[in-house]
């Protein structure tokens, strides 16, 4: 019996005559001094960037196509300006890589993302405002972005009436099975004036692979935890690992 392979190829271009086109070159570089008073015993002064936001560079574009929709894309690099050096595992646009379609019934993108419990917790906690030093021990949430989604397949709606939900699915790729490696992600929110609530879930499949970076499955010849600290290496090695998430705020204006 002879063997069909079947390609689908998603593709965005660029394409002038469609509308108006915009390419936006950003970034951010971050650097601070960092003291601990008792890393291994003794007291060390460090330069460390990032502490409210990562340094990084990136392109942002946007094609307007006609009829309300818009083809996007965003490639973000992020890197250390100590010494140069790629952040995210050395890959070159490491922070995000996606492109998509953008309409008035909402968002659709492909690529190296964030994932809703992202979007809608973390940016809303203590992790976003004060960076790791206000996440939970090592992140182990990942509400800090410690790892993106590769893969991922991602839907944002529109608000409406004040309230918004997002969607994120990443097939593991894995010959033979539709869980392996599989990560999915929902999240919902509600805007009002100044109030902001979310909920958000996230659940991961083999997280020591597709979170943090290890090639070896775990309980496979030759696995070491990728997380050395103590505090979480066992939820990097789980079979699964899930994050439900819960964010509140209220704004106030500023005092006299």
């Amino acid at each position: 019996m002879g063997k069909k392979l079947v390609i689908l190829i998603f593709a965005l271009s660029s394409i002038s005559a469609h509308g108006q086109s915009s390419i936006t070159l950003y970034g951010w570089v971050e650097e601070g001094i960092l003291y601990t008073n008792n890393q291994k015993g003794a007291s060390a002064w460090q330069t460390d960037m990032g502490q409210t936001n990562g340094s990084r560079w990136g392109l942002r574009g946007v094609e307007d196509l006609g009829g309300n929709a818009k083809a996007v894309f965003t490639l973000e690099n992020g890197f250390d300006p100590s010494n140069g050096k790629l952040s995210q595992g050395g890959r070159e646009f490491g922070r995000q890589a996606f492109v998509g379609l953008q309409t008035p019934f909402g968002t659709g993108t492909l690529g190296r993302q964030y994932d809703p419990a992202y979007d809608y917790i973390g940016r809303q906690s203590a992790a976003a405002m004060w960076s790791w030093f206000g996440t939970h021990p090592g992140d182990f949430d990942n509400l800090n972005a410690t790892f993106r989604i590769d893969n991922a397949i991602k839907y944002t709606s529109p608000l409406i009436g004040g309230f918004g939900f997002e969607g994120l699915y990443a097939p593991g790729g894995q010959p033979g099975s539709t869980e392996h490696n599989r990560i999915y992600s929902v999240g919902a929110k509600y805007s009002l004036g100044s109030l902001l609530a979310a909920v958000s879930f996230l659940n991961v499949n083999n997280p020591s692979v597709v979170g943090y970076g290890s090639s070896v499955d775990p309980g496979a010849a030759g696995y070491t935890s990728p997380e050395a600290s103590p505090v979480y290496s066992g939820y990097a090695s789980a079979q699964y690992l899930h994050v439900l998430g819960v964010a509140a705020s209220y704004s106030v204006d500023p005092l006299p």
